[in-house]
């Protein structure tokens, strides 16, 4: 395995970068202990952040677990409820990988010592798909394994001839992600698909992301909509990229905004995003856009855009400036297409420290 091989050729540097990332993290602590005002929770909440990842990035998912939930009670005294929960669930999800981790690190040392089994191949290629979502990794090992349907459907992954049969193979597993891969490629070969094969895609797509009948409930807390727009939205728990439920958007004749509750924005770097699902939709459809003027009452104004007829969760991102003296500052969701329907979910914009500043973005309350 490449990637394992290149690992220990960096295990010395792997090892000091965690001595590193554990003194830092004692520190930040240690910090939180005296911390009174807003602006030192947020910083201690950012730093542990910052080295929430970096722990994932060394595969130490206990320590990750523990970092999460610092950075979860830094946030709960701020108080900024909604990352606290993200760190809440990014510390129970880091508990479950580092448990199944030492049940799969033996059998990843053994491949590394180029001694691995086929048992341990399964074990391996196992986490890494279902667990951590690395198929780059857990594929090549799969095919190695001792299960010989994994070890077949693996191989037929590898070599990639025949998108949607490999996709409805996984779409039949029952491990934890493997819908996810089923998914992967039917995205591949939707672009290439037209007419009834597009359609019977659709319905495939449909069922294995969608929870149930759709039952449209209220508009998310704090979205108000323009005095002018007749558009309608709703709250729908059948489908979401995260968390219970995403937000619809209907087809409308009119243009219709609606503002949704953000913080102040003070000067500085930001990164806006949005899951986005179009189904159905004809064009290329404008729906998350930022607005502010600068001193001299020129324009600053991202939007990003749901790519036209595109049935999977898709993420769409773009960094921007907001220099002194920008003034208006106001976050909008536009509604203005005429076929299909829209599904948006975990709307962000976040300062380069990893500050949220759209408030419930995620449409969980």
């Amino acid at each position: 395995m490449k990637t394992l091989a290149l690992a220990i050729l960096l295990l010395p540097a792997m090892q000091e970068d965690e001595e590193a990332l554990r003194k830092k993290h004692a520190e930040v602590t240690q910090f939180l202990k005296t911390a009174k005002t807003e602006r030192e929770f947020r910083a201690a909440a950012s730093d542990l952040a910052k080295l929430a990842q970096a722990a994932m990035n060394l595969r130490k998912y206990d320590l990750a677990a523990k970092v999460c939930s610092d950075a979860e009670r830094a946030c709960r005294a701020i108080p900024d409820p909604a990352q606290a929960q993200e760190h809440q669930d990014a510390a129970r999800r880091m508990t479950e990988i580092a448990k199944e981790f030492l049940k799969a690190a033996k059998a990843v040392d053994r491949i590394i010592a180029k001694q691995g089994t086929p048992e341990d191949y399964l074990a391996s290629g196992k986490f890494f798909c279902f667990v951590l979502g690395e198929w780059g990794i857990g594929i090549e090992d799969l095919s190695k394994s001792k299960d010989p349907a994994l070890q077949k459907l693996a191989e037929s992954d590898l070599v990639g001839t025949e998108p949607l049969s490999i996709g409805d193979a996984w779409a039949a597993r029952k491990e934890p992600l493997a819908k996810e891969r089923a998914l992967w490629w039917y995205a591949k070969e939707w672009p290439k698909l037209t007419g009834i094969a597009r359609e019977k895609l659709r319905s495939k797509v449909k069922a294995l992301t969608s929870r149930g009948p759709s039952r449209e409930g209220a508009v998310p807390t704090g979205w108000k909509m323009d005095a002018k727009g007749q558009g309608r939205i709703f709250i729908d728990e059948s489908v979401s990229k995260s968390g219970r439920r995403s937000v619809c958007l209907t087809p409308t004749s009119t243009s219709t905004i609606w503002w949704t509750p953000f913080k102040p924005f003070p000067p500085g770097t930001y990164t806006m995003s949005a899951w986005v699902l179009p189904d159905g939709t004809e064009k290329e459809t404008e729906f998350f856009n930022f607005k502010a003027w600068d001193a001299s009452d020129k324009a600053i104004w991202p939007i990003l855009k749901a790519p036209a007829d595109f049935p999977f969760w898709t993420k769409v991102e773009q960094t921007f400036e907001i220099p002194p003296g920008a003034k208006q500052s106001h976050i909008y969701v536009l509604q203005h297409f005429a076929e299909g329907r829209v599904w948006i979910d975990d709307l962000s914009i976040r300062d380069k420290d990893g500050t949220e500043y759209v408030e419930n973005g995620g449409v969980e309350k």
